[in-house]
């Protein structure tokens, strides 16, 4: 027992904390994610120098706001108080033991922290005001948030924890949830009168009234706004009968409460300058409340399934009353719809980045307009939810209908299409189901599985639950796919099959990559090639993949030492190069990811490997579930090496004919990194072919093999017509070892060998006329002397590194060969150069003369029609000029230029106009399907030079410029460059490449990594498993290729490479056998 005379215990203020929410740490990310994105929208960045920032973020003004500008200042306050509430319940659960009030200061100095350098950034943003009074509102709101956080964050953890199993606790939170979001949207923007001017200039206005207020409305819209504050109010109705008791309530207290609810949001209403009141409104939410209460004392007839069978009973008057109003709403039957023309014009003028738009409207019209969207697909999730479909189901609905309503906005005068509402319409139709499934369920307890059911345990459960970190990948994802230069829809549309295909079959993630990974290119169109498309398509699918996958086992696999060990010093080598690639550390500027000189060109080629590492990681998790990550991707080479083939044929259907076998012209096919030259296109389809045999073998259905052997011959020719002689040994050994391997796991040999010789003579009869073609046989001549060149170009690359034991050890560093043959080649082809610069906050081009270099964009010019070039130019030295050929062109060769070629005169070092005139006389015309790309390039050759290019426009007789960013405000977005030579941008052997990059540490890890994936192939392909065979092959005709070429200096096929010794070095699925 306790002394009488002992004080008693000091009570522990965190005895009652509720139980951590693992999930709050994740709302933190996302909201902290939407208040930088909303307070840089629309995103506009313009470069200017961190010391220039500093200078101009030190002389912020402090603003005479007046009444106009106050709702915008409350709204930054505002944006605070949640963020500053979600850090202290993060901070207050995760460090329970800690006393609140230093927390709390840390999660107010943490949301200051936030505010500052958010406003510090917005310097980069000129459309963005930057000035203390935002600062001093968002510390308001840091501090309302938490004083709110003080007394409320144990309410907010027991909502969060009734989300999981418990729906009658999550019905009363839900309410008391909306009782306070109802009071918060009623109230915004919070922009209260504060003077008797302001109050007298209210008085006189029209924004009240005894009944109604404004002008006169008509009776339908009236009607509609008071039959929506009548179910707005309901839920309040509702929960007075969950707090009080049926006893405890009735329909006379009700109507009280509507009117004092009422007559409380009114009478605030007319002290806010943007607050409208009405007499009317205060009755409607008396009906509102009382109709809640009445509909819930009659609960008995209102139950889950009862609702969900109204709701299906009725469902098709429901669904046609519900789009016609969705489509009254969207201006669909008011509106003047117009043509096709037009609707062209708009989609040119459509703005895909997410709530671009409600930057241009005020905080409070932007709240109404976010939430009538939200709103108008809640109908559309009831119906789901009604007939029992998933979120995922009800999500994609919205997503589709939302599309077509917005869509037809195209027709409409005087509308906009606004790719927000679809991104609100199927995150709404989401989660709504999800909760009305919460809300309907009872209270559960997991079970334990059947020890009979057999069948579910050898089965593989993949997830269906969408955490919050990928929701948040998505989410990036997608905004930074809808800001993408070039076809923005066509990228989300690719994005979202994508998600489709590995959401049903997480593991196809396999075969989406390696589809896509020689086709989805558009560098020539966007400009882009360090943070791609292709990295998209990469994010999406394996996020997508690792959420729905299983999980790994809990026991503890027997580990694959030798594999651990390679696979560790070949990730070790590349760590240690990218470093050394990067060193000594420079910021980031203009220039720092659209040239191959940047020392963040390390980054660029790393991240092939970091993508081979979350693939070997899902594999291993499919292995582990007795699934063959292989198989997927059989099919997905197969269908790049179909996608390529037909890139290919295109190709030389458009330039230079299928049976032109004497002229020079040699195809690039899909491949964007050949504009510097490469090996690219002869490496993938020799690399590719092995899995198309394998699959024809394994796939017995005719109508695979005929497309199949079809694609195969049309292989052949692509790689023919490529005129690699590299490449057609490549071609060879691929075909030769995996047939062979095919041959030796056959049961019935001489059958095999017969098919498999017939199938090697089919492939000749292709190749050989090529092969015996006019260029093919000059290309053979001069293997000699081109061997002798580039002995001498080997030579020179390892003369340029650096002296010392640690470039010996660990090379030059990762990408930075270019910029090294610039600075220290003696081969005396220094490349042409190109930068982007600025001045008083514009950005122009700058291009200084040597070895050819074309900055070019693609345009659309049509023969016979009269255009003029613009721009203004600044040339280092007289006697300039400036060339800008306009020629049809795909990857690196011309054909009928329109050179244009402007004399500067004597005049230098100040900016000028220049124009010049053309008629498109040149170009040809030829039918849809084979009509020639046309580039506009920009070519700058006065030795010794440099010269300042800004503001070019290319435009037709109606005036219409034909050029993107010609101001280059977008850095070098729509902007690619090609170059004649490739020597000074490769090395042109893998292995010297990583010799250089890597050093004989990388060598060596790279050789035992090799060889370790060569001889676990050989093992797994003379047990009988045929994709080792063809993964074995493929990696032969990597390294045959990799003879002559570096490969993988570019990520794609760094990726390639990893996947490809990944394949032969994976330990095969239990399930497969040895017919795996």
């Amino acid at each position: 027992m306790r002394n009488a005379n002992q004080p008693p215990a000091m009570k522990n203020p965190h005895e009652n904390f509720p139980q951590p929410f693992p999930g709050v740490k994740w709302l933190v990310l996302l909201y902290v994610s939407f208040v930088v994105y909303g307070s840089l929208v629309p995103l506009k960045y313009v470069y200017r120098s961190w010391d220039d920032a500093i200078l101009a973020f030190q002389a912020i003004p402090f603003l005479a706001l007046g009444i106009e500008s106050r709702a915008d200042w409350v709204a930054n306050g505002v944006l605070y108080i949640p963020l500053a509430f979600l850090t202290a319940c993060q901070l207050l659960q995760t460090f329970p033991k800690v006393p609140r009030w230093p927390l709390l200061a840390i999660a107010g100095t943490g949301c200051v922290a936030l505010a500052i350098t958010v406003e510090f950034a917005q310097l980069y943003f000129p459309q963005r005001t930057v000035s203390l009074n935002d600062i001093v509102a968002e510390s308001a709101g840091t501090l309302i948030g938490l004083a709110i956080s003080a007394k409320y964050v144990n309410w907010f953890l027991r909502l969060l924890d009734s989300l999981s199993g418990d729906p009658q606790r999550l019905r009363l939170r839900m309410l008391e949830g909306y009782a306070i979001a109802y009071f918060a949207f009623a109230f915004f923007p919070f922009d209260i009168l504060i003077s008797w001017s302001e109050l007298q200039g209210k008085i006189q206005s029209d924004h009240w009234g005894w009944l109604v207020a404004g002008h006169p409305k008509k009776i339908i819209l009236l009607a509609l706004q008071l039959a929506a504050e009548v179910l707005l109010a309901m839920p309040f109705g509702i929960l007075l009968i969950r707090l009080a008791g049926r006893r405890g309530s009735s329909l006379p207290q009700a109507a009280i409460l509507g009117l004092l609810l009422g007559g409380l949001i009114e009478g605030a209403q007319f002290f806010l300058a943007s607050g409208i009141s009405q007499g009317l409104s205060i009755l409607s939410r008396a009906v509102g409340v009382s109709c809640g209460l009445a509909l819930c004392k009659q609960g008995g007839s209102w139950t889950a399934e009862g609702l969900t069978l109204i709701t299906r009973r009725y469902a098709i008057p429901i669904g046609a009353v519900y789009v016609t109003a969705l489509l009254t709403i969207n201006g669909w039957f008011a509106s003047h719809w117009h043509g096709l023309g037009a609707a062209a014009v708009q989609w040119e003028q459509i703005r895909f980045m997410p709530f671009y738009y409600h930057y241009f409207s005020s905080e409070a019209r932007a709240l109404v307009s976010l939430t009538a969207v939200c709103l108008s697909y809640v109908p559309l999730a009831l119906l789901a939810w009604a007939y029992r479909r998933s979120p995922p189901f009800a999500m994609v609905s919205a997503l589709l209908l939302a599309t077509i309503v917005e869509a037809g906005k195209l027709f409409q005068t005087g509308a906009h299409p606004d790719t927000t509402a679809i991104v609100l319409a199927g995150a709404t139709a989401w989660l709504a189901v999800w909760l009305m499934r919460q809300l309907s369920s009872e209270a559960t307890t997991p079970t334990r599985p059947d020890p009979m059911d057999t069948a579910s345990l050898y089965r593989p459960q993949f997830r269906s639950s969408l955490p919050i970190w990928l929701i948040l990948c998505l989410a990036a994802t997608g905004i930074w796919a809808a800001a993408f230069p070039a076809f923005p829809l066509l990228l989300c549309l690719a994005l979202l099959a994508c998600a489709a295909v590995v959401w049903h079959r997480p593991e196809w993630v396999f075969a989406v990559v390696a589809a896509a990974l020689p086709v989805f290119d558009l560098a020539p169109w966007s400009g882009r090639f360090f943070l791609e498309e292709f990295d998209a398509v990469l994010i999406v699918s394996m996020a997508i993949a690792y959420a729905r996958s299983p999980s790994p086992p809990t026991q503890r696999a027997r580990s694959d030492t030798v594999f651990a060990v390679a696979a560790t010093l070949l990730g070790l080598s590349f760590a240690i190069s990218a470093v050394r690639g990067i060193l000594p550390f420079q910021w980031p500027d203009a220039n720092s990811f659209n040239n191959y000189y940047s020392p963040y060109n390390a980054l660029r080629i790393i991240k092939g490997g970091l993508w081979a590492v979350l693939a070997y990681g899902l594999a291993k998790r499919f292995i582990a579930s007795q699934l063959d990550p292989r198989r997927p991707l059989v099919w997905g080479m197969s269908l790049g090496l179909a996608l390529t083939v037909a890139v290919i044929l295109w190709e030389r259907v458009a330039f230079s004919g299928l049976w032109d076998f004497s002229g020079g012209y040699r195809v690039t096919g899909p491949f964007s990194a050949l504009h510097v030259g490469g090996a690219y296109i002869e490496c993938f389809l020799a690399a590719a072919t092995p899995f198309l045999i394998v699959l024809m073998r394994q796939d017995r259905r005719w109508l695979v093999r005929a497309p199949g052997l079809l694609l195969l011959l049309a292989t052949t020719y692509a790689l023919m017509v490529t005129y690699s002689r590299n490449g057609y040994s490549a071609f060879a050994v691929a075909v030769f070892l995996v047939l062979a391997a095919a041959t030796l796991q056959s049961r019935r040999l001489v059958r095999s060998a017969v098919i498999f010789a017939a199938l090697a003579g089919a492939l000749l009869l292709v190749a050989v006329p090529i092969f015996k073609g006019e260029f093919a046989q000059m290309r053979l001549a001069r293997v000699s002397a081109d061997l002798d060149i580039r002995q001498a170009h080997w030579k020179d690359a390892l003369s340029i590194r650096d002296a010392g034991l640690a470039t010996t050890l660990f090379g030059m560093g990762l990408g930075r060969y270019p910029e090294t043959n610039y600075w220290r080649s003696t081969e005396g082809h220094r490349s042409a150069t190109y930068r982007l610069e600025s001045t008083a906050g514009n950005t122009f081009l700058r291009l200084s003369a040597g070895d050819s270099l074309y900055v070019e964009q693609m345009v659309a010019v049509e023969p016979g029609q009269h255009y003029v070039l613009r721009m203004d130019v600044r040339p280092s030295r007289p006697d300039s000029k400036i060339t800008i050929p306009i020629c049809e062109k795909w990857m690196l060769t011309s054909y009928n230029c329109i050179w244009q070629t402007i004399e500067l005169g004597k005049e230098a070092g100040a900016w000028r106009k220049v124009e010049t005139q053309f008629t498109a006389k040149e170009l040809s015309v030829s039918p849809w399907y084979s009509q020639r790309p046309i580039k506009l390039s920009l070519h700058y050759d006065v030795p010794n030079s440099t010269i300042d290019i800004d503001n070019i426009r290319l435009e037709t007789a109606t005036g219409a410029n034909l050029l993107s960013n010609g101001d280059f405000s977008e850095r070098m977005d729509h902007w690619f460059f090609s170059t004649d030579g490739h020597l000074q941008w490769h090395i042109k052997s893998l292995f010297y490449g990583v010799l250089f990059d890597q050093g004989v540490f990388g060598l060596v890890a790279l050789a035992w990594f090799v060889l370790l994936a060569l001889v676990r192939a050989t093992r797994n392909m003379l047990s009988g498993d045929t994709i080792s065979g063809a993964s074995f092959a493929a990696l032969c005709s990597f390294l045959v290729v990799g003879l002559f070429d570096t490969l993988i200096d570019t990520p794609r096929f760094l990726l390639l490479f990893l996947l490809l010794a990944g394949a032969c070095c994976l330990p095969l699925a239990k399930s497969e056998g040895k017919a795996a």
